[in-house]
């Protein structure tokens, strides 16, 4: 079984790159999401919540792992929103895979129950950027 320290440091690791990709993207991430600043209360509320429990090394093993997918992905193209929601199609689905892990390896329901809204939460960006990509 997976150990939960290392999958909550997965997933604070994905609220970073998250909000870097917010922060980075700017004027194109307000274009691809509409709010911006919605998706930047997520990713905080997340790294929020799974920090403490988080093995600090994992965290930023994986940190280094995501920025650099995410900067091959989306290299110079940072003013591009579509690229940038290309990019997030990948980025929600595996958080989403990280998310549901969680919520089947652990025996805390607070952590259970807040990774299910996680997994959902990922749902509804991934659905959004379906139907918002290339328009």
């Amino acid at each position: 079984m997976p150990e939960l320290s290392k999958k909550l440091a997965e997933v604070a690791a994905f609220a970073t790159i998250g909000k870097e990709l917010i922060e980075r993207g700017d004027v194109a991430a307000t274009r691809a999401f509409d709010d911006a600043n919605q998706l930047t209360t997520l990713f905080t509320e997340q790294y929020e919540r799974v920090i403490t429990g988080a093995d600090q090394e994992k965290l930023d093993r994986t940190i280094t792992k995501l920025r650099g997918m995410m900067e091959a992905y989306i290299g110079d193209n940072w003013e591009d929103s579509v690229e940038l929601l290309e990019w997030s199609g990948f980025y929600f689905g595996a958080a989403l895979v990280h998310w549901a892990l969680i919520a089947n390896i652990t025996d805390d329901e607070e952590i259970r129950s807040f990774s299910l809204d996680q997994v959902q939460q990922c749902r509804t960006w991934l659905t959004f950027i379906s139907t918002r990509i290339g328009k």
